[in-house]
């Protein structure tokens, strides 16, 4: 295997706390995209346009549809995305590009079976949904939908299908204006020995050129690792499944949790959580082809939350990675990773986060955090919640500021303008932003 060595080390060996600076971008008003009932959780796509999209599933009295709103010079009304159904529609995903063009997946859960559809979105207007994959129910579930597109108009979705009897991650991928017909990914990996391997925790990255890049875990109840599968945009076919993590064992823990990114250079970072003696996170990178050995990225315990990894078309890459009741950021810059820094708000415990990073070098993390409040009650109340958002850019990490009382997802482009959704109560609401 060939290995790819960074320059400079990347495990933690001091932090840095963010010192107080000037707010480099002013955010909006929070403006309501809608009232109501909606399930799961809202995703949000941006262009270079400066146009967002955002889809979710709303319930409508009895039933439920999948919805969209676009910002093109301000908010638009929502349209439907899919009929009403007397069900439910779920996990809702919608990619968007430089055409204003957008594609969308989700799960509809009818009365007697399952199906993933999705669906174009072009000249203003919705087209027909289509059903790329049916389950009846008590075979099995989906999860872990995801979706992108590219300018060239190359997309693709992907579903992880569970059941009793094992699980696939299937891609169905959009060319030409036409929905392939869908494939299974992870059945290709035969060398996985042990009983009803488990896939968990699937993520996807595709690049503007259309190559495309998945990771998973997958545990087989004696030992864990990370999987990897590509396909670029001159292939034919995924690659064979390969492990790119360590091989660990159930009695001494578990590997977990990955994030991928993948940048139009062709390279692309992994990352993942470590569960040992120690709490930590585990990292390769692919380039020329070849996924490099795994190394560890902290030396520092780390917490329960996912990492996260965003690369920019410059290759300068940045992690994000839960410690201490802190979120810690560590980037990449001409091949030398930086001293790790604490960039979230001092007095809040993180609940989760995001990052997204543009070729400008600037980044937007959210996140929701509980206020840490020392009591001797012996049933104190629930505390209060709050989502913040940090920004990076020119090098230095802002002071986060509370920008909703709770989160759910973040677009930014490459001219700097950062699109946060949040939620207050039964209200969606959407904040912007510009560096």
């Amino acid at each position: 295997m060939k290995k790819c060595i960074f320059t400079g080390s990347l495990l933690l060996t001091a932090l840095l706390f963010v010192t107080p600076t000037d707010a480099k971008i002013a955010w909006s008003e929070p403006e309501v995209l809608f009232t109501g009932q909606f399930n799961d959780k809202p995703n949000i796509s941006v262009n270079e346009l400066n146009q967002a999209i955002v889809i979710w599933s709303q319930r409508i009295e009895d039933k439920e549809q999948a919805r969209t709103i676009l910002y093109s010079d301000g908010w638009q009304e929502n349209v439907k995305c899919s009929p009403r159904i007397q069900r439910y529609v779920m996990h809702p995903q919608v990619s968007l590009n430089n055409w204003g063009h957008a594609i969308a997946v989700w799960q509809k859960y009818g009365l007697e079976q399952s199906s993933l559809r999705v669906a174009k979105y072009a000249d203003g207007a919705w087209g027909e949904s289509i059903s790329k994959l049916l389950i009846p129910h008590g075979q099995g579930n989906m999860a872990n939908l995801d979706i992108a597109l590219n300018d060239a108009e190359n997309g693709v979705a992907i579903c992880l299908n569970q059941s009793s009897e094992s699980d696939i991650l299937r891609a169905c991928e959009y060319e030409n204006g036409e929905w392939k017909e869908i494939q299974s990914i992870s059945s290709k990996f035969v060398t996985f020995r042990g009983e009803n391997p488990r896939i968990r925790n699937v993520k996807l990255s595709m690049n503007d050129v259309g190559d495309k890049m998945l990771v998973w875990d997958m545990f087989n109840g004696t030992h864990s690792r990370i999987i990897a599968s590509h396909k670029m945009q001159n292939s034919e076919d995924w690659s064979d499944p390969q492990v790119i993590s360590p091989v660990l064992c159930a009695k001494a823990g578990r590997i977990e949790s990955p994030h991928v990114a993948f940048n139009n250079n062709g390279l692309a970072i992994a990352v993942w959580r470590v569960y040992a003696e120690k709490s930590l996170i585990g990292m390769a990178t692919f380039a020329a082809g070849m996924w490099s050995e795994p190394t560890i990225a902290t030396s520092e315990h780390v917490g329960w939350i996912t990492p996260s990894v965003a690369l920019n078309n410059l290759d300068h890459a940045m992690i994000i990675w839960h410690a201490n009741d802190q979120l810690y950021a560590q980037s990449r810059i001409n091949g030398t990773w930086n001293q790790a820094q604490v960039i979230s708000q001092s007095g809040w415990s993180p609940n989760d986060h995001q990052l997204i990073l543009n070729d400008l070098d600037q980044a937007v993390v959210i996140y929701n955090a509980s206020e840490v409040i020392e009591t001797t009650m012996p049933f104190p109340p629930a505390p209060p919640t709050y989502g913040f958002v940090a920004t990076f850019a020119e090098g230095k990490w802002d002071c986060p500021v509370r920008i909703s009382p709770r989160v759910l997802d973040v677009g930014l482009n490459l001219n700097g303008k950062a699109f946060v959704l949040g939620q207050e109560g039964d209200a969606l609401k959407a904040t912007c932003g510009h560096f």
